[in-house]
């Protein structure tokens, strides 16, 4: 078998003729669908905007405690404490960066919130560079291993994990390259990407993409956080499945992150976002809510395309099979729904 420790990260996505089949299914049964996506996630924005609310303490601790940035959060005598320090984002927007978040809360009740070394008041602009940091880097991580993954599976023509070659490289290819991608770099379009576009540079997110010191202590984490200890059991989960496929121990991290972490990413985010006003371009201004909204829409909502649909639940290979049943009981035992939701690869 072709073995590799690496991960390729997301910037090394390139068409290769091995690659054709997949950037065909992109172009032909993904695509389309997204652009239909668009237009219902427009509708979607327009008729949101009149009912979204200003966030609470309870908002940004449901964001911190139900996605990845749970990993930076540590128990104290007084509560608990999260924080992100050399942070290599960079803004097209005032502050133009972000090097550090700290947060202090307790049960419901936020006491101390610290963007940058300053102190915050605003819980939308507290929650909008949460969101930030979240979706262009601790989210990310779980996108590092899905090339390698990718190509490890149709290296060695494991042809009943070829739904877990979908569609990857075209969507990291779309990001880094694409047009209609939702960062900022000199290619995209303003007139249909920048409808739901953040305020991140390319350059940073790739270089923040390989920055694993958020992640530096995430042995130490609280175990009594839920979604923690589903994580926990969740690589178990997939440990076990890996073995009893007799595939190699190499492939658990990377399918772990490729299935379970990226996609009870989406799902949680968008739950904890979808009726929130927010406003990641700190403006203050309507065009900023807009295009915000419609990023929450168009691209952390977790839709996948009725032609290209490879969610767990409708893949009947015993390896897909296990996973999933092993999901459900994780939900029943830890109160998620998210077991419906994880796809074969990244898809969302």
């Amino acid at each position: 078998a072709v073995v590799s420790t690496q991960s390729t990260g997301i910037n090394n996505c390139d068409y290769q003729d091995k690659f054709k089949d997949i950037f065909w299914k992109n172009t032909w049964l993904k695509f389309p669908w997204f652009v239909v996506q668009y237009f219902v996630s427009l509708a979607r924005t327009v008729f949101l905007f009149p009912f979204l609310r200003h966030p609470t303490d309870a908002d940004i601790i449901r964001l911190i405690e139900t996605t990845c940035l749970a990993l930076g959060v540590k128990n104290q005598a007084t509560g608990r404490r999260f924080y992100v320090e050399h942070c290599l984002l960079e803004l097209t927007v005032d502050p133009f960066k972000i090097t550090s978040i700290e947060i202090h809360y307790s049960a419901n009740n936020v006491t101390l919130m610290v963007v940058n070394g300053i102190i915050e008041t605003n819980r939308r602009r507290v929650i909008g560079f949460l969101s930030l940091f979240l979706t262009a880097s601790a989210h990310t991580k779980s996108h590092l291993f899905s090339n390698w993954l990718t190509e490890y599976i149709l290296d060695n023509k494991l042809k009943h994990l070829y739904p877990s070659t979908w569609v990857s490289f075209p969507l990291h290819h779309t990001l880094m390259r694409g047009s209609v991608s939702p960062i900022q770099f000199e290619e995209s379009d303003d007139i249909f990407g920048g409808t739901y576009r953040i305020p991140v540079t390319r350059e940073s997110v790739i270089r923040e993409a390989g920055n694993m010191s958020f992640f530096k202590n995430h042995h130490n984490v609280p175990r009594d956080i839920p979604y923690l200890a589903y994580l926990h059991d969740a690589r178990t989960l997939v440990a076990d499945c890996v073995s009893t496929a007799g595939l190699s121990a190499s492939l658990v991290k990377p399918f772990f992150n490729h299935t379970v972490v990226h996609a009870a990413d989406h799902r949680n985010t968008y739950a904890s976002l979808k009726d929130i006003d927010l406003n990641v371009w700190f403006d203050g201004s309507w065009r900023g809510k807009f295009v915000t909204r419609m990023f929450i829409e168009q691209i952390v909502q977790p839709v996948i395309s009725p032609l290209l649909n490879n969610q767990l639940k409708r893949l009947k290979h015993p390896f897909y099979r296990q996973l999933y049943y092993g999901l459900q009981i994780l939900d029943l035992q830890h109160g998620f729904n998210l077991a419906n939701s994880v796809t074969a690869s990244i898809m969302y």
